[in-house]
């Protein structure tokens, strides 16, 4: 087991043998060195007391690194001293390491600036995107050569529409020829303002003071269908109705 010798010199420290901080700092000999004649006992013993702690503390550091200080071996010292501080500190470090490693967080705050590096990249897209959509919207207002080009494509695809009180929007090929055709009439027959192709649906409504059911009465006709109020009694007897289907043009779908 490693062992010093160094002892602390005036380890009572007392008030009336040694200078307190105040005086210390404030005494003139400290300042500009001793001057013939009799020493100050209580300013040495502060002097004595400061460099003998110092020295017990550096021994002491060396001791529990596992080096003996001896004070008449000066030049081992000095050896030991040099070796204590690179121990100390590859333990230290390999300590910080392996905390390192074990730590959950240990990288929070690099994954914390990942995030915002992540999150600005999304916002520049996003604000990317809506600058483009914008643009894109004002072109068509604005009738551009963008807005024709839409528009004839559009067209060419089977895209039509009629928005009247018993209209449709049909929306072509790009839409699988989905169209949509609405109107209000009074029982008995309605002819569909256009005549869907395949197949279709259709959901009717009475809207009134009174209360009529309606309904209709055939289920796969393609050119119009035959709308039920109620008992069909007269012409306040009448419904709305709505009707998606397919719709396409020869050659398009």
């Amino acid at each position: 087991m490693a062992n010093t010798n160094f002892k602390i010199f005036n380890e009572d420290n007392s008030a009336d043998k040694t200078y307190n901080d105040s005086e210390y700092s404030q005494a003139t000999q400290r300042q500009s060195g001793v001057i013939p004649g009799m020493a100050l006992s209580r300013l040495h013993n502060k002097l004595y007391l400061q460099v003998s702690t110092m020295a017990k503390a550096i021994a002491d550091f060396l001791v529990n690194q596992g080096f003996d200080c001896y004070d008449n071996k000066s030049n081992e010292i000095s050896q030991n001293l040099e070796k204590a501080i690179k121990k100390f500190t590859a333990v230290d470090i390999s300590s910080s390491l392996k905390a390192h490693d074990e730590s959950a967080d240990a990288h929070k705050s690099q994954f914390a600036l990942y995030q915002k590096v992540a999150t600005l990249g999304e916002d520049i897209i996003k604000k990317l995107a809506l600058t483009t959509t914008i643009t894109a919207i004002s072109s068509l207002q604005e009738n551009s050569w963008f807005g024709q080009l839409l528009k004839w494509v559009l067209t060419a695809s089977g895209m039509r529409y009629n928005l009247t009180e018993n209209g449709y929007i049909c929306l072509g090929s790009f839409f699988g020829g989905l169209i949509i055709q609405w109107g209000s009439n009074v029982h008995g027959w309605v002819t569909f303002p256009i005549s869907f192709t395949k197949f279709r649906k259709i959901v009717t409504n009475h809207q009134g003071v009174n209360f009529f059911d309606s309904k209709v009465r055939e289920y796969d006709t393609l050119n119009g269908f035959t709308l039920d109020v109620g008992e069909n009694a007269s012409n306040l007897y009448d419904a709305q109705w709505i009707c998606i289907g397919k719709y396409y043009l020869a050659g398009i779908l």
